[in-house]
C-alpha cells in the first residue's frame, strides 16, 4: 500500500511582539501571545515520510490521478477548488455551518480561527523545507492549473490541506452538532488541492497528517484555549 503524502502553503513568519506575518501572500496579524510563544521546531523528518522520487513507478501513478481528477469533474466543483485556493474558512465551511456564518456575526471564532492558522504557518514553511516536490503542474504541462496565480514552494506538504483540516478539527468542536459535515467538507477542501493541478495526492494525504499534529500541539496552547472557549461560548448564544 503506498505511502500518502501531503503538501502546499507558502508561509514564513518574522515576529516581534505582536505584528504581522505573511501567509499565502497576504499580512495576517500576530497576537503578541503567539509572537512571544512562536512554536517549537518540529522534526518533520522524522515523521512525514519523503515524497516519490521524480521518476520513480509511484510519481507517475499519482500524475495519472491528478489527471484523471482533473479530467472527471464538472465546472461547479472546478469553481468550487478556485474558491477553496482563496483559504477563507468562512466561506469554505458557510456550506455546511450556514449562510450566516461570517466573521462579522462570529468575531471570537474569527479570533481562534486566525490564530490557529497563523500558528499552522509557522510550522507549515518548516514542514515544507523538509522535502522539496515541484508541484504536478510544473512537472507535466497537460495538467491545467486552475487559478492565474501559480503557487511557489515545494509541493509537499500541501499547506491548504493542512490549513484546511485544522480548521475541520477546531470547527467540529466547536459545532458540534454539524461535525460530520465539516469533517466531510475539510476532506472535499483537500481534493481540491489535486483538481486543481496545485498538488499530489500524496501531498494532500500529508497535509491532513500535518494538519492533525498541529492542532494536537494547540490543544497546550493556553491562548488557542482561551480562543477556543470563547467562540463556543459565542455559538451557545445563537444556539448552535
Amino acid at each position: 500500500m503506498r505511502n500518502k503524502i501531503f503538501s502546499s502553503l507558502a508561509l514564513i513568519a518574522s515576529l516581534g511582539l505582536g505584528g504581522c506575518v505573511t501567509y499565502n501572500g497576504a499580512n495576517v496579524s500576530v497576537p503578541a501571545a503567539l509572537a512571544q510563544n512562536s512554536t517549537a521546531p518540529i522534526e518533520w523528518k522524522a515523521i512525514l515520510p519523503p515524497p516519490p522520487m521524480p521518476d520513480s513507478k509511484l510519481q507517475a501513478v499519482e500524475m495519472e490521478e491528478v489527471r484523471s481528477y482533473q479530467n472527471n469533474i464538472d465546472e461547479a466543483r472546478l469553481n468550487l477548488a478556485r474558491q477553496d485556493n482563496e483559504i477563507d474558512f468562512f466561506k469554505a465551511y458557510s456550506s455546511v455551518i450556514g449562510k450566516d456564518f461570517t466573521p462579522y456575526n462570529y468575531p471570537k471564532t474569527k479570533l481562534m480561527i486566525d490564530y490557529a492558522i497563523t500558528y499552522t504557518g509557522l510550522n507549515l514553511k518548516q514542514a515544507k523545507d523538509a522535502y522539496s516536490r515541484n508541484r504536478p503542474f510544473i512537472e507535466d504541462k497537460n495538467v491545467k492549473l486552475c487559478v492565474e496565480k501559480p503557487p511557489t514552494g515545494s509541493s509537499y506538504p500541501s499547506g491548504h490541506s493542512a490549513s484546511g483540516w485544522i480548521s475541520a478539527n477546531i470547527l467540529a468542536r466547536v459545532f458540534i452538532e454539524k461535525s460530520d459535515a465539516i469533517y466531510a467538507r475539510g476532506l472535499d477542501y483537500g481534493k481540491s488541492r489535486i483538481i486543481c493541478g496545485a498538488h499530489y495526492p500524496s501531498d494532500v494525504a500529508m497535509g491532513r497528517i500535518v494538519g492533525d499534529i498541529i492542532f494536537a500541539k494547540l490543544q497546550n496552547d493556553q491562548e488557542f484555549v482561551k480562543l477556543f472557549i470563547d467562540a463556543r461560548a459565542e455559538t451557545l448564544k445563537k444556539g448552535k
